[in-house]
């Protein structure tokens, strides 16, 4: 029996699979970049006085970046240097840019910007106390807008109606993660009304840094999103019946909302009816607002839309109850059974072994199993590549 250890929450679980039902193992991951060639990629950034750091969320890559810019900052020319993010993660953002002279802001108040394509976008009103404003995320694939980053995570962060315009404009109940969008063609179309802030896109392997794309806006999410979609993605030649996953990372499977992703990324691979475990320890819960709501029943998911109503996670929402009515989905996690089962639909299991003798019960005991051990920075698919990020305008 092989033995084969998967990333769960801080610790690594040991998952006992027998040699005949060991299927293909995918274990892509974006090349780290060595440290020489990253402080090389830095130093092209130049920073002046007057500069605001513009930080949707600070992940362990873009803090990481950000902490190598700030080092070689010359503090006797550049005093009045800013870093503003989301109300929710100014402490974490405070802790972990401590002692390096960075004010740590809120983005604080919009103001709307003229009509572009039907929507009149959101800007808040910090920027215009900076003469230089760089955006630091990190690209990544998402189910709604197909890549992660860049102008998607900046206009998540500072316009929930952006984002109720955005799923409206989708209008599909598929995640399509690693594909244009309609979503990611009107988040590129809005990035024009951003053409004075410039943009440094980071491709993570896994706490480490791959590749940084900078430039305006939408030129570094597209270079960002066809790295990522050119070294992470996996293309098999048929579908498999059964897949057991694991985010690969602590944070990437620290809560439900943050560990479907993964779930989102691969299921291209998966047969229709076939099942799926995921194994995440979910030790920060649900992990979004949509989530909760609808577990304590305060979310009409098919008319919120309708009403005018968006809130963190909906969309995740949605391809989940899609998703569940076309795979068997086991979650291995600390999350009560009741909500997992009852509420959501999926089937839940304390342990792999549990959740692997379902899978067993409903694929046959001789089926193959896929392993994928880095979910959340891979994308598996069937029969040929997805379009590159360019096709977008």
């Amino acid at each position: 029996m092989p033995e084969i250890w998967l990333s769960y929450g801080a610790v690594e679980a040991n998952v006992d699979i027998k040699a005949e039902n060991l299927g293909t193992t995918i274990e892509t991951k974006p090349k780290a970049i060595e440290t020489t060639a990253l402080d090389a990629e830095i130093s092209r950034i130049t920073i002046e006085d007057g500069t605001l750091f513009i930080i949707p969320r600070p992940d362990a890559v873009t803090v990481k970046v950000l902490s190598m810019i700030l080092s070689k900052v010359d503090r006797q020319r550049a005093l009045n240097i800013a870093a503003a993010t989301h109300p929710r993660n100014l402490s974490a953002l405070r802790r972990t840019l401590e002692g390096t002279g960075c004010r740590i802001l809120s983005f604080g108040p919009n103001e709307t910007t003229e009509t572009t394509n039907s929507y009149a976008a959101k800007k808040p009103l910090i920027l215009k106390d900076y003469n230089t404003k760089l955006l630091l995320s990190s690209a990544r694939f998402d189910p709604l807008f197909g890549f992660d980053g860049g102008p998607v995570a900046l206009f998540r962060s500072i316009d929930e109606d952006f984002m109720r315009e955005a799923l409206t404009r989708y209008g599909n109940s598929e995640p399509s993660p690693g594909r244009p969008t309609k979503a990611s063609e009107f988040a590129l179309i809005m990035a024009d009304q951003y053409q004075d802030v410039h943009s440094a896109e980071i491709v993570a392997s896994g706490d480490d840094v791959s590749a940084v794309f900078t430039g305006s806006l939408k030129a570094a999410h597209i270079e960002a999103s066809n790295y990522l979609l050119g070294c992470a993605h996996q293309i098999l030649g048929e579908p498999v019946r059964s897949m057991l996953i694991s985010p690969g990372t602590e944070s990437a499977g620290s809560s439900l909302y943050s560990a479907l992703k993964s779930v989102w990324n691969v299921i291209g691979g998966l047969r229709e009816n076939g099942t799926i475990v995921l194994l995440a320890e979910c030790s920060q819960g649900l992990g979004c607002e949509a989530f909760t709501q609808y577990v304590t029943g305060r979310l009409p998911v098919d008319q919120a839309l309708d009403k005018g109503i968006y809130v963190e996670g909906l969309e995740d929402l949605q391809f989940l109850q899609h998703t569940a009515s076309k795979f068997n989905i086991v979650l291995v996690s600390t999350l009560p059974r009741y909500y997992v089962e009852t509420k959501l639909g999926l089937r839940s299991a304390g342990r792999a072994s549990e959740a692997l003798n379902h899978l067993y019960s409903t694929q046959g005991a001789r089926t193959k199993v896929c392993l994928v051990t880095n979910a959340s920075e891979t994308l598996v698919s069937v029969g040929k590549a997805p379009e590159t990020a360019n096709v977008n305008p």
